[in-house]
């Protein structure tokens, strides 16, 4: 995929970057390869996937409603359109969690990796903040 793909994630006055593996969970949760420390963000908010070149961010409550059966208040927004299941990205888009409007909101940005590899089991990313 030549120089890769990269998340980075701008909160608090920060921008972190964490390169992107074929699969990437990006929550709150222990099992996710970008935690991120804020309410707004579900333990697994959503995952990108990344094959043969394209990237597509699936939401991890498709439809609105989460597996132990309440309904979700926290969307997520590509570019500014509410991702219901599974949304397209290209490098450039913006990701938002709850809309750019809100200024309680968490943004990120699909860009071209600066950082040379992406995160293994031996060298994950633990937390954004």
């Amino acid at each position: 995929m030549g120089t890769g793909w990269s998340l980075f994630v701008e909160a608090g006055g920060e921008t972190r970057e964490h390169a992107l593996a074929p699969t990437t969970k990006v929550g709150r949760g222990a099992d996710c390869q970008v935690r991120v420390r804020h309410p707004h963000i579900s333990r697994h908010h959503f995952t990108i996937h990344l094959a043969n070149g394209t990237a597509t961010l699936e939401h991890a409550h498709a439809q609105d409603e989460n597996p132990q059966g309440s309904w979700v208040t926290i969307h997520s927004y590509v570019n500014g359109e509410r991702v219901m299941a599974q949304a397209p990205l290209a490098l450039g888009d913006t990701i938002t969690v709850k809309p750019a409007s809100d200024p309680n909101g968490v943004s990120m940005r699909v860009g071209p990796s600066v950082s040379p590899e992406p995160p293994t089991e031996k060298k994950p990313w633990w937390k954004v903040w």
